[in-house]
């Protein structure tokens, strides 16, 4: 794998985390028709874990992240 490859997954980790990101929609999707024939008002999207810890997308990040990678790569082709 490539570092930029490399560097994609890691950036693609931070938004959404791979491992178990599945179950926890197909365990929120149970939860929710569970508490509903409970009677609860409540929907699924509601049961959704958020994966990041603020609100605001973190773009500059990600955008300051790939211009050191494309700046340290351009130095290791030199």
């Amino acid at each position: 794998m490539s570092a930029e490859g490399l560097f994609l997954w890691q950036a693609f980790n931070r938004e959404s985390p791979i491992s178990d990101v599945r179950g926890d929609v197909q365990t929120e999707i149970l939860a929710a028709a569970v508490f509903q024939a409970q009677g609860a008002k409540v929907t699924a999207l509601e049961l959704l874990p958020k994966w990041q810890r603020n609100a605001e997308p973190s773009n500059l990040d990600a955008e300051e992240d790939e211009t050191q990678l494309r700046k340290y790569l351009a130095m290791q082709t030199v």
